[in-house]
């Protein structure tokens, strides 16, 4: 999951592009496992 947090905050540096959709992606899925741990193992 760290993985995801990490790209996200190259989306921030500007390392990488991404639209706003594809972010929310990103960190909804952060907030789904911060949420629910069980969902990722």
């Amino acid at each position: 999951m760290a993985a995801i947090r990490e790209v996200v905050a190259l989306i921030d540096a500007g390392e990488l592009t991404a639209t706003a959709a594809q972010r929310g992606f990103l960190l909804g899925a952060i907030a789904a496992q911060d949420n629910n741990p069980l969902l990722y193992k």
